[in-house]
C-alpha cells in the first residue's frame, strides 16, 4: 500500500443513495447491485469502473448522509437515465491503492489519514471522499480511497 497526493478530474454518472451512516455495511452493496443493473440497462455495459462518492461526517451526530454510486466516465452520454446525474469531481487528494479486502477497510483509511498528517497535509472537511473500484482479469478488484485536501496557503 503506497499513498501519494494527487489531483484528480473525473466525470461520474452516478445515483444518490441517502441513508443512515450505521446502515451503510448492508445498503452499500444492494445500492451498487441495483445501480450496475440500471446502468448496463441504459448503457449495456457492465464492465466500468466503479466510484462511491461520499459525503462526509461533519459531526460525531449527524446520523444520515448521502452517497453516489456511479460509473466514471470519459465523457458525458448524450442522455443521462433518470434517477442519475453527472458528477464532476476535480480537486487535489491524499490516496492510497490496496488491493480490496473489505474487512481491512478501516486500515486502508487509517493508513492515508496517518499518512496525510504525517506529510503536514489538512483533510477537506466538506468535500467527498472517493473510492475507486478496478476491476481487473484475475476476477480480484483494486480499492484506490482519495480523501480531498485543503489547498495549501500561499
Amino acid at each position: 500500500m503506497e499513498c501519494k497526493d494527487t489531483n484528480l478530474t473525473y466525470q461520474i454518472i452516478g445515483t444518490k443513495y441517502t441513508g443512515r451512516f450505521n446502515d451503510y455495511p448492508v445498503f452499500i452493496p444492494n445500492a451498487s447491485e441495483e445501480f450496475k443493473t440500471k446502468y448496463k440497462e441504459a448503457f449495456g455495459d457492465e464492465s466500468f469502473l466503479r466510484a462511491i462518492v461520499y459525503e462526509p461526517k461533519r459531526e460525531e451526530s449527524q446520523e444520515t448522509g448521502y452517497f453516489y454510486i456511479g460509473a466514471v466516465v470519459e465523457e458525458t452520454p448524450n442522455h443521462i437515465p433518470e434517477g442519475m446525474e453527472r458528477l464532476q469531481i476535480q480537486g487535489s487528494y491524499g490516496s492510497i491503492r490496496a488491493e480490496l479486502d473489505f474487512s481491512k477497510m478501516g486500515e486502508y483509511y487509517n493508513t492515508l489519514i496517518n499518512w496525510i498528517t504525517n506529510k503536514g497535509l489538512k483533510m477537506h472537511p466538506t468535500e467527498h471522499l472517493i473510492e475507486l473500484y478496478h476491476p481487473n482479469t484475475n476476477y480480484e478488484t483494486e480499492l484506490e480511497i482519495y480523501i480531498p485536501l485543503m489547498d495549501e496557503e500561499k
